[in-house]
């Protein structure tokens, strides 16, 4: 019975977590469905994404503090040779990216044309997502999600949390999906082998800022 209701509340915590933290996105993902024309990211947008975040965040660490969860559990040591493992993260995240996207040609997938995104959004509100969002995605997806599914095969949890990290990115249009699924995997593959999240978190931040920068300076050649 103590098995039995250790099982029980684990998934009812997993359930509340994921939906608390990426509910609304699903929600606003998949009832725009994949689209490639008309985005555009504004500073009230991203002041109210800042947000949100940070009060979901709040309410999860509320949820997962009552549930006898500690900061320790997100490994979140910090040295300072990070930051370079950051870079690398990104730099072998666009190369991967590069490569699947030359594979899904070459098999045929029609990836559409990328996302015509435009960028009205102050440098304040940028940098806020930047710093907030990359924090919240990989304290979630990489952080929690791995501890709580610790006991399952690591290529189970790096799918779970590649297919949740996708989901709500829809709204980019399919064009994206090999650099997204490129991130998910590295990232994925590093957290499980490393267990530092700081990286992951950096190299979040980097990719965002230059996915912010290639919008602004339409970088075409920058396949973020």
């Amino acid at each position: 019975m103590s098995r039995f209701k250790t099982i029980l509340f684990d998934s009812l915590e997993l359930l509340m977590v994921l939906l608390l933290g990426f509910g609304l996105f699903w929600g606003s993902a998949f009832k725009d469905g994949p689209v490639s024309t008309g985005i555009i990211f504004s500073s009230h947008q991203f002041y109210i994404l800042v947000i949100l975040e940070v009060v979901l965040l709040s309410v999860v660490s509320s949820i997962l503090k009552f549930r006898k969860w500690k900061l320790k559990d997100f490994n979140l040591g910090f040295n300072w040779s990070l930051p370079l493992i950051a870079i690398v993260l990104v730099l072998v995240r666009i190369g991967l990216g590069a490569v699947l996207r030359i594979l899904f040609s070459g098999l045929g997938f029609d990836m559409g044309q990328p996302a015509n995104i435009q960028l009205e959004a102050s440098l304040l509100s940028c940098i806020l997502v930047v710093l907030i969002n990359s924090i919240y995605e990989e304290a979630l997806l990489l952080g929690y999600l791995f501890k709580r599914l610790e006991k399952f095969s690591p290529v189970i949890i790096i799918l779970i949390s590649l297919i949740l990290r996708e989901s709500y990115h829809l709204y980019q249009g399919w064009y994206r999906l090999p650099s997204g699924i490129a991130l998910g995997l590295v990232y994925g593959v590093y957290y499980f082998k490393y267990r530092k999240l700081w990286p992951p978190i950096m190299a979040h931040g980097i990719t965002n800022a230059l996915s912010f920068l290639s919008i602004y300076y339409q970088w075409e050649w920058l396949d973020w």
